[in-house]
């Protein structure tokens, strides 16, 4: 299913400002959507190429286009304290979003555990600083450009 079709998120979590986007221009949100990982900074360029889009053979785009767009919706805030709650926020949703994917497709079992497992890496991996620079990207924060 392609990003930006309402029916890819049913049943995950979203902020306001994501739900709000898809409603209203879905080609918007889908174009904030790339997969898993993050494309600024060197590193996270690196790196993006090497993440997959699956969790042992599992899709988690629905949960990683979510992300993507709450990473970039919205793009102003009035101090740093409410960025970084929005940041705190993607990052469980996300790992949340990804559970709930886990529970869908395995009842339990070695994969279950394994899946279980990796969605744990990626929300600490979510909670570093590369990826609090990749959230701070583009980001106005009390009226100034976020370095």
């Amino acid at each position: 299913m392609k990003a930006g079709n309402p029916e890819k998120y049913r049943g995950l979590e979203m902020s306001e400002a994501a739900a709000s986007l898809l409603k209203s221009d879905p080609k918007t949100f889908a174009s904030y959507c790339n997969g898993v990982g993050s494309r600024i900074g060197f590193w996270n360029n690196l790196f993006y190429h090497f993440i997959p889009n699956t969790i042992w053979f599992m899709d988690i785009t629905p949960a990683s286009d979510i992300h993507d767009v709450e990473y970039s919706v919205p793009d102003s805030f009035s101090f740093l304290g409410l960025a970084r709650q929005a940041f705190d926020a993607a990052n469980l949703r996300i790992y949340r979003n990804i559970q709930t994917l886990i529970k869908r497709k395995s009842s339990g079992g070695i994969l279950y555990r394994m899946r279980m497992r990796r969605a744990d890496l990626y929300y600490y991996a979510l909670c570093s600083d590369l990826a609090e620079g990749s959230f701070m990207s583009g980001k106005t924060i009390e009226g100034k450009a976020h370095k």
